[in-house]
This record gives structure tokens, sequence and C-alpha cells, in this order.
């Protein structure tokens, strides 16, 4: 087959199918895809909210709380308290395997009434506005948090304090604007960086501070 260039149905951009991607569909029996390859990718990954909050109630107490989902969705949402607790069991939704329907579509009726919780968070106190946030205090639109106290506008914060808009940094305290460091203290605008203090603009830089004297 010869290299094809298709209309995204989606964004209505041009995408190209190369011959050896025709061979694949052919060998796994489905047909070429009909979206560029960016808007699949976004398809895939919207199970994944991090960034867009609901406001919902919860399905099994009543209470109003702050979810991944919109009050639209087929399946019941719980409140993180009911979602762990005992108040319901999760074995009733269990139910057998019918060879004469699909599976998918047997997945899709599993997957619309078993509950889900309205974030993902375990043991957080006063971080109603984060999701995947575990063990963690006073964080505040900060997703992928773990461990941390007094985090804002950031991602990926694990073991850190008081640190504000920043991404994919580990055990760093007091920091402003850093990105894919770790073990820094009283830092900001730094990227790349590992065990400086105090220092600030810095670039795949170790060992740095604002004395001019290594850290050990």
């Amino acid at each position: 087959m010869n290299t094809e260039t298709r209309n995204c149905q989606n964004c209505k951009q041009n995408f190209v199918i190369e011959p050896d991607d025709f061979n694949f569909y052919e060998k796994i029996q489905v047909p070429p895809p009909t979206w560029c390859p960016e808007c699949r990718m976004k398809r895939r990954m919207l199970f994944r909210n991090e960034f867009n909050l609901h406001k919902c109630k919860c399905a099994l107490c009543g209470k109003e709380v702050l979810s991944h989902y919109s009050d639209k969705v087929k399946f019941p949402v719980y409140c993180n308290e009911c979602w762990w607790s005992d108040k319901w069991d999760p074995l009733q939704y269990g139910r057998d395997y019918d060879p004469s329907r699909t599976f998918f579509s047997q997945w899709k009726s599993l997957s619309d009434a078993t509950p889900r919780p309205n974030l993902e968070a375990y043991q957080n106190e006063n971080s109603p506005y984060s999701g995947y946030t575990w063990f963690s205090k006073n964080v505040y639109l900060s997703p992928s948090t773990l461990n941390s106290d007094n985090v804002a506008y950031s991602k990926g914060a694990w073991s850190c304090r008081d640190t504000f808009d920043s991404m994919v940094i580990l055990n760093c305290e007091s920091i402003y604007q850093a990105l894919d460091s770790e073990y820094c203290v009283s830092c900001k605008f730094i990227s790349d960086c590992k065990n400086c203090l105090g220092s600030s603009f810095l670039f795949d830089c170790r060992n740095c501070s604002d004395d001019l004297d290594p850290i050990y």
C-alpha cells in the first residue's frame, strides 16, 4: 500500500498513514483510523481529568463535593469518605460473563453501574481542589502530589513543602517556578537542578548555593 493522506473527522486537519501502518491495521484486523494521532491520543486520555473540577453530590450520603466528574455521568460518584468506608459492598457489582454479548458492551454496562470516587485522593487535609493527591496538606490545584504540604499551582510534587508554580519536583522546599528538580531549597526559576540552595535562574546545575560553597 502507498502513503495516504486523510482528513481528521474531529479536528479537520490532514494526517498521513504510512504503508507500515496499513500493514499493522490489516494484521490486527481493524480499519484504518479516521482521527489524526493527536486527536486519538486526546480521546485515549479522556479518563484522566486533572484540572477540570465539577460540583456534584455524593450518591451515597448526599454531600456536595468537587469531583473529576460532572453530574451528567451515568455511574454513581461517591465522596472520598464514603468511597473508602464500609458503607457499600463492591462485590454487589460483580456479574457473570455473558458469551452472547461482546466483551466491550459488557464492560461498558459494568463501568456505568460501578461507583467511582469524586477525586483520586487519599488521606489529605484541606486539599479539596486537587486530584491524584495522597498524604498531603494544604494543596491547591496541584495534581499528582504525594506526601507534601503547602503546594499550589504545581504538578508532580513529591515530598515537598512550600512549593508554587512548579512541575515534577522531589524533596524540595520553598520553591517557586521549578521544573524537573530535586533536593533543592529556597530556589526559584530553576530547571533540571539537584542539591541547590538559595539559588535562582539555574539550568542543569548541581550543588549550587548563594554563598558559592558546594553542598555535600
